[in-house]
């Protein structure tokens, strides 16, 4: 997420710019950018900002981590496929598939509920 001014008399107003790729792309909270400090490792998940404290692959690593063992997330960009579409989301259409299974045998799980987005 960057932002641009909007000039005029009036006091100025932040446009935000949203970026698919790029220093200037992220989480839509916090652009690419600002993740990155030199000596300080960094590790990668596809997730929004909000849903980062309840990722199961973030709590993993939370957790191996503080045990004093490598984490899992990994310390580089996911790649991308062919389009743009970052890897975790070209298989979409399995993952519902697998999740409706999942729900119509009545063994969702905790990660299964937090995945799931209710439209009003």
């Amino acid at each position: 997420l960057a932002a641009e001014q909007d000039g005029g008399e009036a006091p100025p107003l932040l446009i935000p710019i949203l970026e698919e790729r790029g220093d200037n792309s992220g989480d839509d909270t916090v652009p690419l950018w600002s993740t990155r400090q030199r000596g300080v490792r960094t590790l990668y998940v596809e997730e929004s900002h909000a849903g980062i404290p309840a990722n199961s692959q973030v709590l993993e690593t939370m957790v191996r981590l503080t045990h004093g063992e490598p984490p899992t997330l990994p310390d580089a960009l996911p790649l991308e496929r062919e389009g743009g579409v970052p890897a975790a989301m070209a298989d979409l259409g399995q993952q519902v598939a697998q999740l409706r299974k999942r729900f119509e045998a009545g063994a969702l799980t905790k990660d299964d509920i937090l995945k799931m987005f209710f439209a009003r």
